[in-house]
């Protein structure tokens, strides 16, 4: 492994802070992240915290030791003073981030007007329920956070992106259910530049997407 401190992920930098209050096997880990709900603000799975140990031991940032109590044989990972330095870095980096928070269902949103919208309905409903029980489950866990104000912090800030969704899905839903949503008006519209579009293409874009009405030809001073 190179000198030069290390590219961490947000699972390894995850691993690291954890070490950092004790040497622990795999298990624990996944224990200490279940407990702290973290499942409700991360992405994260079993195999991906062994993958990290596993990335992190071969770059010299833990050590390993194996362990036998009243069980199997563990391995038990211990955080060395490179990997400290490391986690150090890759905090300073986190916090510090200019990264923008990406919200990867807005694509969907973007390509909305290509489905028909009796087929399109019911997926945003499916959507809202989703985040309706996620609000519920977000809040029974800051239920849970007494005493731990950093734990607090972060499932306040999940909770509050959670209720932006769903309002901005909820105005979504009443515009095709055909309440009047100024901002939303002609959610489902096709629009473009003819010079785009090759006809042929553009027919069979309206037929699947069984879109109805009138087409307007503008050369955007005047309606033709």
């Amino acid at each position: 492994m190179p000198d030069e401190t290390p590219v961490l992920t947000q699972n390894d930098l995850l691993v690291l802070g954890l070490l950092l209050d004790r040497p622990m096997h795999g298990y624990e880990i996944l224990q200490q992240i279940r407990a702290a709900d973290m499942d409700l603000w991360m992405a994260i799975s079993p195999a991906a915290i062994y993958y990290a140990l596993a990335k992190l031991h071969r770059w010299g940032l833990v050590l390993e030791t194996r362990s036998r109590g009243e069980g199997p044989e563990r391995s038990i990972y211990h955080l060395t003073e490179r990997g400290r330095e490391a986690f150090l870095a890759g905090m300073e980096s986190a916090l510090a981030s200019q990264e923008p928070t990406r919200f990867e269902y807005g694509l969907g949103i973007f390509l909305l007007n290509k489905l028909p919208q009796e087929r399109a309905l019911p997926l945003l409903e499916q959507r809202l329920e989703f985040l309706c029980r996620r609000e519920e489950a977000i809040s029974e866990a800051r239920g849970r956070t007494e005493g731990d104000p950093l734990r607090c912090a972060v499932l306040t800030h999940a909770a509050t992106c959670t209720r932006v969704e769903r309002e901005w899905l909820e105005g979504l839903i009443h515009h095709l259910q055909g309440e009047e949503v100024q901002e939303y008006r002609g959610l489902m519209l096709l629009r473009g530049d003819l010079r785009d579009f090759h006809l042929p293409d553009l027919i069979k874009l309206i037929a699947s997407g069984r879109h109805s009405g009138t087409l307007t030809v503008t050369d955007g001073l005047s309606v033709r």
